[in-house]
């Protein structure tokens, strides 16, 4: 292999990392038009980001929003208007989409969310901030993707096999393209916001030393455009490429790429002087310094601000460069750069950090993340994935609160509530008399809230042609030395398949709890020699792959795959399957109340929790997770 092939491979080699590290660079902080508030990522906990605000003159920050789970990363817009924002946000779980939240805005009462397929992975299609212009946001990826806020219409460029990253150009959009072929090429151009024409207007050399990273940035007359970049030869050094009218002007150099990175420019408003991201690794330590850059296009003047020091997990600093990206107030005057994307960083150094560019000593302002409300629920397992999308809920309408989800059972949960280590307790029966002394004992007072009800189903597989069973029945089923074939129920087959195979919840779950409390009041368990997975989705399985099994499992993990049985409270009675109508009304018989249980002192943060449950939102939550909200 000749050298200018070794060089063309490691530049591509490069090029497949910085896609995958570029995707932090979208974000970032975002100002206002009139940069009196800033929209900020931060943590809100070890492993969720949110989207903050912050209010220049008071100093007072909110929580906005909260990323839908570990590992999605948000990024802010404001709207056309100042007041309402825009989050897009990737997820990794879900690699081809992009969420979009619309909060607030002219004429909108609550946040609205629109998903929009980009294709396929989706961080690499946030590789830079999103544009808006007006009521339209341009996206990236293999081309250019364009979303009406208003409509929800999507147009697609689909371009060729490059990579497009788009950036915001004066008031129109840019396109950064970067080949992925044998050779390595950038090319820059705007995008016609009607049509979706590509127009190049610069191109990167294919014989240059230099690999930019594909996130150009602006003066306010659209002369010039600056490039971080560094070099993929020997020399390994970091630099700034600024372009003018199409032509390389000059190159500013940073450092040894090993012991320096650039991450995203900004052109401070006279065109001249522009400021970076940077980081620099102290040789002696190990350990790593963020800090603003500023320089000018001749390089005569540089200045670095100290910000933070950490001591990353790897040594990839350019990574850590692009996980602290810079915004520049509208005047010029403020950069603001928050440490959400930082890990292994003390907690007591993370924040919003706003740099004074007009004070001589460049005074560095930290701002701590603003702290979510947390409230904590604990009690029966059987409720956890119902207290989960609850908690999934209330993030999505009040993001400044969060719900802490356990489990352990409906009498550790109110035992925890009595002790006070938490602020609800979720149970699937009544509080027992001996539990409501406890209480009384402790100096408390228990407070039931009744809110929705949850139901058993009795499985068998799809060919079994039983119409239906009354309790008594499942009695003989369930229960000890009871019935072995389905003739003894009055199934009658055509071809009876050999025995009554019968798979009782496990003993140690809710299921068979509530199977027992319902079912079995007067006579033991059936014991069976099976010990495969008893979980209810498990059983689900079972029942789906053996004709003449049967089962008891909550109505929730029901599907398609079996046939839930119409189940009649006593002999002659009618028999009914579980709804939201049979449930409630008390019809179908193998239904149990659901209960949330406060303190009669409650303060108000869990007391708005509990009328939220109540309301069409939290109603719809429950119905999410297969219960039935009634009381």
């Amino acid at each position: 292999m000749t050298t200018q092939h070794v060089h063309v491979s490691v530049r591509l080699a490069v090029l497949a990392a910085v896609l995958v590290l570029v995707s932090l660079f979208a974000c970032r902080p975002a100002w206002s038009p009139d940069g009196k508030r800033l929209l900020f990522p931060c943590r809100l906990g070890e492993h969720q980001l949110g989207i903050a605000q912050y209010e220049r003159d008071s100093g007072k920050t909110q929580i906005l929003f909260a990323a839908p789970g570990q590992g999605a990363v948000p990024t802010p817009l404001f709207l056309p208007d100042g007041e309402g924002a825009l989050i897009v946000c990737a997820d990794k779980d879900r690699p081809d989409n992009v969420r979009v939240v619309t909060l607030g805005g002219a004429g909108r009462t609550g946040p609205t969310t629109t998903q929009v397929d980009v294709g396929e992975n989706a961080g690499h299609n946030l590789l830079a901030a999103p544009v808006l212009l007006g009521r339209r946001l341009f996206l990236s990826g293999r081309g250019v993707i364009r979303l009406d806020l208003d409509t929800g219409a999507v147009v697609r460029n689909r371009g060729d096999e490059r990579q497009f990253v788009v950036a915001r150009r004066g008031q129109g959009v840019c396109y950064a393209a970067v080949a992925k072929g044998t050779e390595y090429s950038c090319e820059l151009g705007t995008v016609d916001p009607e049509t979706l024409q590509l127009l190049p207007f610069l191109k990167v050399p294919t014989d240059s030393r230099w690999h930019v990273l594909p996130m150009p940035a602006f003066t306010r007359d659209l002369r010039r455009v600056a490039l971080p970049a560094h070099a993929g030869e020997r020399e390994e050094e970091a630099a700034i490429l600024v372009f003018a009218d199409g032509k390389l002007e000059t190159v500013l150099p940073i450092g040894h790429e090993g012991d320096v990175a650039v991450g995203n420019v900004e052109w401070l408003p006279d065109g001249a002087a522009l400021c970076a991201s940077l980081c620099r690794r102290n040789a002696e330590d190990g350990t790593v310094q963020c800090l603003l850059l500023e320089t000018t296009i001749g390089g005569s003047v540089t200045r670095e601000t100290p910000l933070v020091r950490t001591s990353p997990a790897n040594d990839d600093l350019r990574q850590l460069s692009l996980s602290l990206p810079v915004a520049l107030s509208p005047d010029g005057h403020t950069a603001a750069l928050s440490t959400a994307l930082l890990e292994h960083l003390d907690d007591r150094q993370h924040g919003l950090y706003l740099v004074d560019l007009n004070h001589k000593q460049r005074a560095v302002t930290r701002v701590p993340f603003p702290a979510p409300h947390i409230l904590t629920i604990k009690g029966s397992d059987v409720l956890l994935d119902l207290a989960s999308g609850w908690a999934s809920g209330v993030a999505a309408e009040h993001p400044e609160r969060q719900l802490a989800v356990a489990g352990g059972g409906s009498s550790v949960g109110l035992r925890e509530l009595v002790q006070g280590n938490a602020d609800l307790a979720m149970t699937s029966r009544p509080a027992s008399p001996a539990e409501l002394a406890a209480a009384k004992a402790a100096g408390v007072e228990l407070v039931a809230h009744p809110f929705a009800f949850d139901a058993l189903a009795i499985c068998v597989h799809k060919d079994n042609p039983i119409v239906s069973l009354t309790m008594a029945q499942l009695a003989e089923i369930f229960g000890e030395n009871g019935a072995t074939q389905w003739a003894e129920v009055g199934v009658a087959w055509r071809s009876e398949p050999k025995g009554m195979l019968v798979l009782p919840p496990d003993d140690h779950t809710p299921t068979f709890a509530a199977l027992r409390s319902l079912v079995l009041t007067q006579r033991r368990a059936r014991v069976v020699p099976i010990k495969a997975e008893t979980a209810d989705r498990n059983l689900v399985a079972l029942v789906a792959a053996n004709p003449n099994a049967i089962t008891c499992v909550g109505l929730a993990y029901c599907d398609e795959r079996v046939k839930v049985v119409p189940i009649a409270g006593k002999s002659g009675a009618a028999a009914c399957l579980p709804d939201a109508t049979t449930v409630t009304d008390g019809s179908y018989p193998l239904a149990q109340r659901l209960f949330v249980y406060s303190l009669a002192n409650a303060k108000p943060e869990v007391l708005d929790l509990l009328a939220w449950l109540g309301s069409e939102a939290g109603k719809q939550a429950t119905v999410r997770a297969g219960r039935f909200p009634g009381r």
